[in-house]
């Protein structure tokens, strides 16, 4: 069950205080207000605009994490239980990222929302690399892509054409390689979240 929702028609954040998310009910209710709040700001953020399925709850669930340090600082960390589901999936070795991942960033509301657990997950997961382990990669070989998403969502209006601008001119196997194995390598995973801001 859902914790919290933004009802983007009605412009209306609803949370449920007694989620059962986490037994820490004031550290849940907490992260579903960071989640849904960034639902809120997106929507108010693109004028109304609807992002991918993949990009919307990514990024929900990489704030969700957040928290914000008494110098002022954003400190972001892993989450959880999408970090097991996807050490999980990246051991899976019948799983064929270059396959999967065109579908995934075209997949609309209904179709990720049905398998939820994996789909928040493997969305985290993009957010959370291209946001704090994608920098660190020799050469920066994807710090085009989130610029470019949100360029062509601001021309065209279009998620899904946004998600083919954005990956268009990348490597997708190198892409893939590189997301499982960050997502595999401890040390990765440790300098990510030892890079400042996010």
């Amino acid at each position: 069950l859902t914790g919290g929702i933004f009802f983007f028609f009605l412009r209306e954040l609803v949370i449920r205080p007694t989620s059962t998310v986490t037994s820490d009910r004031e550290g849940s209710v907490r992260s579903i207000i960071r989640h849904e709040g960034f639902h809120q700001y997106l929507f108010a953020a693109l004028g109304g605009m609807t992002p991918s399925a993949w990009f919307n709850e990514g990024f929900a669930v990489f704030f969700e994490n957040s928290e914000v340090l008494k110098n002022g600082d954003l400190e972001v960390h892993e989450s959880g239980r999408h970090s097991e589901t996807l050490e999980n999936l990246v051991k899976d070795t019948d799983l064929d990222w270059e396959k999967l991942l065109p579908g995934f960033l075209d997949m609309d509301y209904s179709a990720f929302y049905a398998n939820a657990e994996i789909d928040y997950a493997i969305a985290y997961g993009l957010v959370y690399y291209l946001m704090k382990g994608a920098p660190l990669e020799r050469n920066k070989p994807y710090a085009d892509i989130l610029p470019k998403y949100f360029a062509e969502l601001e021309k065209s209006g279009d998620a899904e054409a946004a998600s083919h601008v954005a990956f268009e001119k990348v490597d997708r196997l190198k892409f893939c390689n590189d997301f499982v194995s960050f997502w595999k390598t401890p040390k990765k995973r440790q300098d990510a979240l030892r890079k400042p801001g996010f």
